[in-house]
């Protein structure tokens, strides 16, 4: 087996801490694998959250933002009251992500072939289906999750986006409502 094999968290690859190592080099390896908080990374979260206040208010929209080290900005957007989907981006990642969690009830005699009509409605709307490695039963827990390049991020793209992914989801819920 590889001991240098790498984990994931948040989509980004984190070096696997050795349990090997006394409690002091430990604490150092675990704040080495902790995003430091440099004034460009300050300066990129303000950047970042500031387009997305731009571009939500351009919208009608308000979002709530939550300060998480592993991300650059991570917020919940809302239109009035209803919550509409969150949005984050990675650091030294050029994408914001909209996401939504699902579940899909495991006992059905028909998980598979539900699964697989999810994974084409998704397909069709260029939604992502990822799995956090939380194990949940019986309901199995899928994130949606949509892509949208910094560059390219403005109130045309986002609503297009928003518009694109609300359609996925109302189709995915409809169809677990249905059987």
């Amino acid at each position: 087996m590889n001991k240098d094999r790498n984990i994931f968290k948040h989509g980004r690859p984190v070096q696997k801490p050795d349990y090997n190592l006394s409690e002091p080099e430990s604490l150092h390896t675990a704040n080495k694998n902790k995003k430091e908080l440099t004034p460009q990374n300050v300066l990129n979260r303000h950047r970042s959250e500031r387009l997305i206040r731009l571009v939500t208010n351009s919208l009608g929209l308000r979002m709530r933002i939550d300060n998480i080290d592993e991300l650059e900005v991570f917020c919940n957007i809302y239109e009035g009251k209803k919550y509409i989907c969150s949005l984050h981006k990675t650091w030294d990642s050029p994408v914001f992500h909209i996401q939504d969690e699902i579940k899909i009830n495991r006992r059905d005699g028909s998980f598979k072939e539900r699964f697989r009509k999810i994974h084409e409605i998704c397909s069709l709307h260029q939604v992502v289906m990822l799995f956090p490695p939380v194990k949940s039963y019986p309901d199995l827990e899928a994130v949606l999750q949509m892509g949208i390049c910094e560059y390219g991020f403005n109130d045309d793209v986002l609503e297009w986006a928003l518009v694109v992914f609300e359609k996925c989801r109302k189709k995915i819920k409809a169809f677990l409502r249905s059987k």
